[in-house]
């Protein structure tokens, strides 16, 4: 390894090239410098593995094609100036459960555990009423059916929070993180993961008598490795 001090060496080239931390003992080298070396690794690892997040918005999404949400496009405008706000959106209507589907293939860095997800979403709606949303998952690999049974629903509740004005129309709001959702299937690196997606119109909290208007959903998943490999 080149003299440089630890804050002088490119994160990038911490495992490559001339920079790499040499994981057997160099020759010559005390059993504390070997030591604090592999430390010092250990800590990179943490670092860059653990918890990571990705984010697919709502024209990503597929709306079903019984039953699904309606797609839709919004263009905001402040005032009569030149500051537009472009988004696409799923419409989630609240007098029927409707459905969408997500086709994503994860990181092989994923540790094939649960996924969590937060929902965001706006509504044109002038009420502080709330919403239900439900996701389902599996995963299908090389030579497998794609019509393959989900695992089970997990779902997550959110409320507008402006009421009685048109102050609501086009807020964003993003809900709480749900509960683990286990992904249905035998899971492997390579493998495509088919996400269903709906709004529970009966569920209990799901009051919003407008479209819940889906922007995107922030997903969390485990990373075990440093590499894609």
């Amino acid at each position: 390894m080149s003299d440089k001090e630890i804050n002088q060496l490119p994160l990038a080239d911490a495992f490559t090239g001339n920079e790499k931390f040499p994981l057997d003992k160099p020759t010559g080298a005390s059993p504390d410098e070997h030591n604090s070396r592999h430390g010092l690794l250990s800590m990179l690892q943490a670092y860059m593995a653990g918890q990571n997040t990705f984010f697919t918005p709502a024209g990503t999404i597929k709306e079903a094609g019984t039953n699904g949400a309606a797609k839709g496009s919004t263009e905001l405008r402040i005032g009569v100036t030149d500051e537009y706000f472009n988004f696409d959106t799923l419409d989630f209507d609240w007098l029927a459960d409707e459905f969408a589907n997500l086709w994503a293939v994860l990181p092989n860095s994923w540790d094939k555990g649960t996924l969590t997800f937060r929902v965001v979403w706006t509504t044109t709606g002038e009420s502080n009423n709330g919403i239900a949303f439900y996701v389902r998952a599996v995963a299908v690999g090389d030579g497998e059916p794609i019509a393959s049974s989900y695992g089970t629903a997990i779902g997550v509740t959110d409320n507008a929070q402006s009421a009685g004005s048109p102050s609501s129309f086009n807020e964003l709001y993003v809900s709480d993180e749900s509960a683990a959702l286990t992904i249905n299937g035998t899971l492997a690196n390579n493998m495509g993961s088919f996400f269903q997606m709906y709004r529970d119109v009966s569920h209990a909290n799901d009051d919003l008598l407008a479209d819940m208007k889906l922007l995107g959903i922030i997903w969390k998943f485990n990373a075990n490795t440093l590499k894609d490999d």
